[in-house]
């Protein structure tokens, strides 16, 4: 089975107070975070465009990837 945290068509840079990461928004919110965070946009701009990151598999993440749970963004 595919990680559809992986394929996310909208997976985009995002910051919170701990630093930068990739992660998708859902209603223009933060929805999830899908890799470790960054010390700045630009690294984490070029880990998203390289495809090479940390991936966080946090519970929501794992129930995802497991079919257990429907990801909000990928309706």
């Amino acid at each position: 089975m595919t990680n559809p945290c992986l394929t996310c068509p909208h997976r985009k840079v995002l910051k919170s107070a701990a630093g930068y990461y990739i992660g998708a928004t859902l209603d223009h919110k933060p929805y999830c975070r899908i890799s470790d965070y960054y010390i700045d946009r630009k690294q984490a701009a070029q880990a998203l465009k390289s495809g090479e990151f940390v991936y966080n598999d946090c519970m929501e993440n794992y129930l995802v990837r497991k079919g257990i749970l429907a990801c909000g963004v990928n309706r």
